[in-house]
């Protein structure tokens, strides 16, 4: 696996890597949680709940989830040097879908429900946790890979064709013939 990261260009690790960082912070770090400390007089609290990305939010998980797969399959396309249709470029797909979620991450950083309460000893909070920025991070890092790609894809010029080599017709022209012809 190293030394296939290695045959990478920059741009495409740079995707790469911030999709499965996305989908690592989607699935295993907390983005929402209550933490609960102390104690009430006469009881006990327990430790609080916390929610992954895949968790809390319903709809938004399927454009994540979306995102991460057009992000490494535009890597393993370009490194495959698979033939596209000319209007279609990887790194415009992905850097539109990035964008989406980054603001929709975004929104949920902004928008999020919060609730804090101390009494004495005890103190309870709600609100997110940093899987959330990790999260926002990562899809910021797809948008500007997927970015970085199209500029590439859209500078990148053809290579040259050959110029065609004459057919031999069998005729042959003298020396002195030649130099009549010539300009």
């Amino acid at each position: 696996m190293g030394g296939q990261l290695s045959r990478l260009r920059a741009v495409d690790r740079l995707v790469a890597v911030a999709a499965l960082a996305l989908a690592l912070f989607m699935f295993a770090l907390t983005w929402f949680g209550e933490s609960i400390e102390g104690t009430l007089p006469g009881s006990s609290v327990g430790p609080g709940s916390s929610f992954t990305g895949w968790e809390a939010f319903r709809n938004s998980r399927w454009v994540w989830l979306l995102t991460i797969l057009v992000a490494l399959v535009s890597v393993v396309a370009r490194t495959a040097a698979w033939r596209l249709p000319n209007w279609l470029k990887p790194g415009s797909v992905v850097a539109l879908l990035g964008a989406v979620s980054a603001l929709l991450v975004g929104y949920r950083i902004l928008h999020h429900p919060t609730a804090s309460a101390g009494f004495g000893g005890f103190h309870a909070s709600f609100g997110i946790r940093i899987g959330i920025w990790l999260g926002f991070a990562a899809a910021l890092a797809i948008a500007a890979g997927g970015y970085l790609q199209l500029r590439e894809e859209t500078t990148e010029k053809p290579a040259p064709a050959e110029a065609p080599t004459p057919a031999f017709t069998g005729l042959t022209v003298s020396d002195e013939q030649a130099k009549q012809d010539a300009p």
